[in-house]
């Protein structure tokens, strides 16, 4: 039998078996605080390494090495929060993206 048909035959009989076992990725059961929190803490103090931005003179956005900056400052769960500070203009433009893990189809 053709391997690549095995493989198929064998993830079907999977997917019918337990439809989210084929789908499971990332680390253990999805919790559903996991579903909701696009954010939680950054593992940097300077910024976000999965966010990215970029503005358009005259509008303004502050980042660090292209990055959403996060602070320590003020934060509602430790030890720190994002911080976006902008300023919009017209003719001018910005955009802040955080780019979140999806283990949900």
């Amino acid at each position: 039998m053709d391997p690549l048909r095995s493989a198929a035959i064998a993830l079907l009989l999977l997917s019918l078996a337990n439809p989210t076992a084929v789908f499971a990725v990332g680390k253990g059961t999805p919790s559903f605080y996991d579903r909701h929190v696009f954010f939680d803490n950054s593992h940097s103090d300077r910024a976000l390494v999965s966010s990215s931005g970029w503005s358009i003179a005259p509008s303004t956005l502050e980042l660090i090495d292209d990055k959403v900056p996060v602070t320590a400052d003020r934060f509602v769960s430790p030890p720190n929060a994002l911080e976006l500070t902008w300023r919009s203009a017209p003719g001018g433009d910005w955009q802040a993206t955080i780019e979140v893990t999806r283990r949900y189809a």
